[in-house]
């Protein structure tokens, strides 16, 4: 039922609905005469990209005697549709990585860039958006059998220099340096050593450890030195 309604608007030169007719059947159904019509109404309607590809899609599939009486004039038809097809190559400076460089709305892949493009004649748009933001556009148009190239330029991204922060190898902790220091504390000989580990890294740590020695008190002594570990008092 679509076939024949895209046939009778065909018959009709209402090229718009015979259009959509046969692009209905042919999504239900891939025959080539359904897509040898639908590639004479699209290019009828200024779609020559679309009924080129329909007519070399037609050449694939018409196999038979009776379809392949129609090649030749298949052939012949998109001969002149492409010759009628102009294009349009991008070229952009300045571009990004994370760019989307967009022809109409639909996002060009990086192959595409600097490749002439296929279009419909008629009015189109390239934009270039970075982070969501449109940064560089251009409208143009395009008469059949026109090549034009568009040239378009976009503020590279500055990056910002990584400062790389400076890693010194840690050597090991392998000696300790004992210093003598002789207190007077209490009128007592006690005589407080201190061993002090010194490690040289990202951030200098120094570890102090101290160890005291109490020398022997008589009953008379005055009372013991307390040292700077707390109120704990070791007695020998």
């Amino acid at each position: 039922e679509l076939f024949q309604s895209g046939l009778e608007s065909a018959r009709g030169q209402r090229w718009v609905e015979a259009r959509d007719a046969f692009a209905e059947s042919l999504s239900l159904a891939e025959r080539p005469s359904t897509l040898l019509n639908l590639a004479g109404a699209q290019v009828q309607t200024g779609q020559l990209v679309e009924g080129a590809a329909s007519y070399r899609r037609f050449l694939e599939i018409a196999t038979d005697a009776r379809e392949a009486a129609h090649r030749a004039d298949a052939e012949s038809a998109l001969a002149t549709v492409d010759a009628r097809i102009p294009h349009v190559t991008i070229r952009i400076d300045g571009l990004s990585a994370g760019d989307a460089v967009r022809l109409d709305g639909n996002v060009l892949m990086p192959g595409a860039i600097d490749t002439p493009t296929p279009l419909d004649p008629g009015a189109h748009d390239v934009t270039v958006s970075r982070e969501g933001r449109s940064i560089a556009s251009q409208h143009f148009q395009l008469a059949e059998a026109l090549d034009i190239e568009i040239e378009l330029t976009v503020a590279p991204v500055i990056t910002a220099p990584v400062e790389v922060a400076r890693i010194e190898t840690t050597p090991p902790m392998d000696e300790v340096i004992a210093v003598p220091v002789r207190e007077e504390a209490h009128g007592d000989d006690s005589v407080v050593w201190i061993a002090v580990g010194v490690s040289i890294g990202v951030a200098v740590a120094i570890g102090v450890v101290v160890a005291i020695l109490v020398a022997t008190q008589d009953q008379g002594a005055p009372a013991p030195y307390q040292g700077n570990l707390g109120n704990g008092v070791v007695r020998f």
